[in-house]
C-alpha cells in the first residue's frame, strides 16, 4: 500500500508498506480521505521521535476486512475513524478520560507498529469506526475530527454558558470553534483574523463579526463587549497571542489555551490573580465527542464546507506541508486517497 511517510524533520516522501492484516478483534480499513491539522505540520517541523512515522488523525474511510471472532455485518461500513485508543477498564477510562489512556498508542504517532490517516489502510478495533450517512461526502465526515476538539473544549460547565466568546485565529481549529460555539447557543461569537480566506470563513460558519488583529484589539474589545469578553478562545498557539488572550478577557472571565505553543515564554501570573480569571487547556477528543460532531454535520447543525480550501491526492501531501509552511493561504486540506 502506499503511505506518506515522515522520514526526518521537514522531509516527507510517498513510499510503498506491506498492508496491514487484521488482528482477532480488529478490521482492516480502507482510508479514503485525510485531513491535514496544524497538529500534522507540528510534527513536520521537528521530526519524528525515533522511526518514521505516518501521520494522520481526521479520518474517514470503509471496513473491508474483519479478524477473528468478528461478525461480517461490519463490512462496508464507511465513516469517521476515532484516533484515540481506550482500553475501557483503567482508572482515567472509567472517569470519561478514555483519550488519555497510555494501553496503546493513537493512530497518526510514530510507534514502528502504528500507522495514520496518510496511509491507504490501517487496522483498528470496531469502536473506533464511526458510521456516517452514507450521503456526506468524505471531506465532511473527516472534518468530524477537528470539530469533536472544539466540542470537547467548549462544552462543558463554565464554558458552555459563555454570553460573549472570542476566537483568536481562524485556522481550521479556530473556524471549528467558532462553529461549536455559535452551535452550542452562545450568544455572541466575534474572530480574529487577518486572512481574507479565512475571515470569510469564520463568518460562513458563524461569527458575527471578524476583528483584523492589525486592528488595536483592547479597543475594539472594549467597544464590542464593554468590559471584555468572559470567553476567549486562543487557536494560534504564540506567546503574543497568548499574552492577548489573557489581557482582553473580562475579570472572572475564561480563556481557553487551545493553540500549540511549543516555546516557553514567561508570563506575569498577578494579571491573572488581579481579575480572578480562569485558564484552562484541552487536547484530543474522545469517540463520544466525535459521534456528536458526526451527527451534527449529519443533520445541519454545523456546515464544514467553509473550512475546506483545497483537496489533493496522496502524491501531491510532501509539497503541500512545504506549502503549508511557507504560509501557504490555505484553510484546511483534505488528502482524498483516491484522486
Amino acid at each position: 500500500m502506499r503511505a506518506v511517510s515522515l522520514r526526518a524533520a521537514q522531509s516527507m516522501e510517498v513510499v510503498e508498506l506491506p498492508r496491514p492484516e487484521p488482528a482477532a478483534g480488529e478490521v482492516l480499513v480502507r482510508l479514503l480521505g485525510n485531513g491535514i491539522c496544524g497538529s500534522d505540520l507540528h510534527f513536520w517541523h521537528h521530526g519524528p521521535a525515533g522511526e518514521p512515522g505516518v501521520l494522520g488523525h481526521e479520518m474517514c474511510g470503509e471496513v473491508v476486512a474483519v479478524g477473528a471472532a468478528l461478525d461480517d455485518g461490519l463490512l462496508g461500513v464507511r465513516g469517521a475513524i476515532w484516533s484515540g485508543n481506550a482500553c475501557g477498564t483503567c482508572a482515567l477510562c472509567r472517569d470519561g478520560l478514555g483519550h488519555f489512556c497510555a494501553s496503546a498508542p493513537t493512530l497518526g504517532g510514530f510507534r514502528p507498529d502504528t500507522l495514520g490517516g496518510l496511509a491507504e489502510y490501517v487496522c483498528v478495533e470496531p469502536h473506533r469506526v464511526l458510521p456516517a450517512d452514507p450521503a456526506l461526502r468524505i471531506d465532511q465526515i473527516a472534518l468530524a475530527e477537528p470539530l469533536a476538539n472544539a466540542i470537547r473544549a467548549l462544552d462543558r460547565d463554565g464554558v458552555r454558558e459563555a454570553r460573549h466568546c472570542l476566537v483568536i485565529g481562524c485556522g481550521p481549529l479556530g473556524l471549528a470553534h467558532v462553529a461549536a460555539a455559535r452551535a452550542l447557543g452562545i450568544p455572541t461569537v466575534v474572530a480574529v483574523e487577518g486572512r481574507a480566506k479565512r475571515r470569510a470563513a469564520a463568518l460562513a460558519v458563524g461569527a458575527d463579526e471578524v476583528i483584523d488583529p492589525g486592528d488595536d484589539l483592547a479597543r475594539a474589545c472594549t467597544a464590542r463587549f464593554g468590559v471584555g469578553p468572559d470567553l476567549v478562545v486562543e487557536c494560534v498557539g504564540s506567546p503574543a497571542t497568548t499574552y492577548l488572550a489573557t489581557s482582553v478577557v473580562r475579570p472572572t472571565g475564561t480563556v481557553l489555551l487551545m493553540g500549540v505553543c511549543g516555546e516557553p515564554f514567561r508570563v506575569n501570573t498577578y494579571r491573572w490573580l488581579e481579575r480572578e480569571i480562569v485558564v484552562r487547556t484541552s487536547i484530543g477528543t474522545g469517540a463520544t465527542e466525535q459521534r456528536l460532531a458526526l451527527d451534527w454535520i449529519e443533520w445541519g447543525v454545523v456546515d464544514v464546507a467553509p473550512l475546506i480550501s483545497a483537496h489533493i491526492g496522496l502524491d501531491e501531501v510532501p509539497e503541500a506541508f512545504a506549502a503549508l509552511a511557507a504560509g501557504a493561504d490555505e484553510v484546511k486540506i483534505v488528502v482524498e486517497h483516491q484522486r
